[in-house]
């Protein structure tokens, strides 16, 4: 089952909502709201922390994926921690680490794709599908974007854990198509199958 939903960010002019869904049988699907009225910046408060925690505990065994607008961190680049969350990361960690079944916290708002850990908890911040902020972690480094390709962030679940994909949506050339230089793939492709190691030789 794919699950497709929308959820606002700190630019959308939405009516803002906590939501937790079933994703298929087995996974969890949650959107914590982190934004605030009329300001680019994110907060956790204690009501939201107050849906969070009881509803988490609704369901300590099934695994979820978490996804908030504000990352809950500092990125390193000064002018969007700026407008990053200015309450409630601590109280955030601590719910999540009293509730293992969340396997990633899913962001954006950054426009780049940046990985970290909020105590026990991986999030993921996904790139932009229009401008990337650029790189500078120098601070006070003037702020900047860049015309990097657009890109996305594809999350499959496998039925035991989440596995995440940066894909980018614009390239400069196509594909290389490598199967000419593989010359036995369906021996290949069985080993692969079987968890069996490939040599290398040539040919192969």
């Amino acid at each position: 089952m794919i699950g497709i939903g929308h959820r606002s960010g700190n630019n959308d002019a939405l009516a803002r909502e906590n939501v937790c869904l079933l994703c298929g049988a087995t996974l969890t699907c949650m959107h914590t709201d982190a934004s605030l009225p009329d300001a680019h910046n994110g907060a956790i408060c204690s009501g939201r922390l107050a849906w969070l925690k009881p509803t988490l505990e609704e369901a300590p065994d099934h695994p979820t994926l978490q996804f908030m607008h504000h990352p809950p961190f500092m990125t390193g680049i000064w002018w969007m921690g700026g407008i990053g969350i200015v309450e409630g990361v601590a109280g955030l960690r601590e719910v999540l680490n009293g509730h293992p079944q969340v396997q990633r916290t899913v962001c954006g708002h950054v426009h780049r794709a940046i990985q970290a850990n909020l105590g026990r908890t991986p999030v993921s911040v996904c790139p932009s599908t229009s401008y990337q902020v650029y790189l500078n972690l120098h601070p006070g480094s003037p702020p900047k974007f860049i015309a990097e390709p657009p890109a996305m962030q594809l999350h499959t679940w496998t039925g035991e854990l989440i596995v995440s994909h940066t894909a980018y949506l614009d390239f400069p050339a196509e594909p290389i198509d490598l199967r000419p230089l593989m010359g036995n793939r369906d021996e290949g492709r069985e080993r692969t199958r079987s968890g069996l190691r490939i040599p290398k030789v040539v040919g192969y």
